[in-house]
């Protein structure tokens, strides 16, 4: 059975999350010290919410919480204010 446009998209974005430096993971196995730049996918909100698609860590603080995020630069060259 061929993947859904959703789970698709995600497998592109988990690519290319990646080629850019992020360490990616699902919210069961996340760990904010794995590397300066984490991106957890499909991670729960408060309860009537639904999840975000991917929630993105820089130095373990929130940078964006988003559905499917549009990111031009690498991990390592993003700075937590």
């Amino acid at each position: 059975m061929a993947p859904q446009p959703e789970q698709q998209a995600s497998g592109n974005i988990d690519v290319l999350l990646k080629a850019a430096g992020w360490h990616v993971c699902d919210a069961a196995a996340a760990n904010i010290h794995a590397a300066r730049g984490v991106a957890i996918r499909e991670f729960p909100l408060k309860s009537g919410h639904g999840f975000a698609n991917y929630l993105l860590y820089v130095r373990m603080v929130v940078i964006q919480s988003t559905h499917y995020p549009l990111l031009n630069l690498h991990a390592d060259r993003l700075v937590a204010c």
